[in-house]
């Protein structure tokens, strides 16, 4: 339905997981998606402010649409967590929709250039197509079925956490590389030997000291994050052969 948009641009998504008062504790969620038979709809609801989503990127004034996790309740019976997919902006104007109050969370201590936004609904109806269903569905008559399992959903935010750790190492290696750089071709004061070529900073050990810790941490991060895709790439393998069971050792040690 969306995919041709946001092939062409026309579209910008967002991953609307985390909460206020939830983080990596997805079961924990409060959002809800209930659904009305009567309309054959999805009714998405912000009940506390601790079901805020609050910190995804590109949702504070960029994303058009958003992937969102959701409690959905069924003849007010819960059925765990599931993902729906919403417009929240107009895609001309960029306004907010009616009932949806959204915008971007402040200035942060890294990465401030991330367009992380908070967004709440009030009652906003969707329609039943709407929701996510390679792994779980519901029909007009509002009967639940699961596809498959709904452990390989929690394999979304494993990536996530992987990339996060990429991207610590390789922005700490480009800001190291700059800085190490200069303080070799940056020169202060003459050898001690009597010398009248002034010394590079980097012969100092008040400079290494500063400098040699964090290239040590950027090559940690860089072996850490190449042993976690190797053991993401097998996990998929063996997700595809139907072999579930290292999902949680893989939460684990990505956490």
């Amino acid at each position: 339905m969306w995919l041709k948009d946001a092939k062409m641009l026309r579209i910008h998504g967002c991953y609307a997981q985390t909460e206020l008062g939830h983080g990596s504790n997805v079961p924990g969620l409060e959002t809800t998606a209930t659904f009305d038979k009567t309309t054959d709809e999805f009714v998405i609801n912000t009940p506390t402010i601790t079901a805020f989503k609050f910190w995804p990127g590109e949702l504070g004034k960029f994303a058009t649409h958003a992937i969102v996790f959701a409690r959905l309740i069924i003849d007010e019976k819960d059925y765990g967590i599931q993902s729906f997919l919403m417009q929240i902006r107009d895609v001309k104007t960029h306004r907010l929709l009616s009932g949806i109050v959204a915008g971007d969370i402040g200035p942060k201590y890294g990465f401030n250039m991330k367009d992380n936004g908070y967004m709440a609904f009030n009652h906003i109806r969707i329609p039943r197509n709407h929701m996510l269903n390679r792994y779980a569905e519901v029909d007009r008559e509002g009967n639940y079925r699961e596809l498959g399992n709904l452990k390989i959903l929690y394999t979304v935010m494993q990536s996530i956490r992987i990339l996060i750790v990429r991207m610590a190492f390789t922005t700490l290696a480009k800001g190291l590389t700059i800085a190490i750089r200069y303080a070799i071709v940056r020169t202060q004061f003459k050898d001690k030997h009597g010398s009248n070529e002034e010394r590079p900073i980097m012969d100092y050990l008040t400079h290494q000291f500063k400098l040699i810790p964090l290239l040590s941490q950027t090559y940690a991060f860089m072996f850490v994050c190449r042993r976690l895709q190797n053991e993401f790439a097998s996990l998929k393998k063996k997700i595809k052969q139907g072999d579930l069971s290292e999902i949680g050792l893989m939460h684990t040690i990505s956490s």
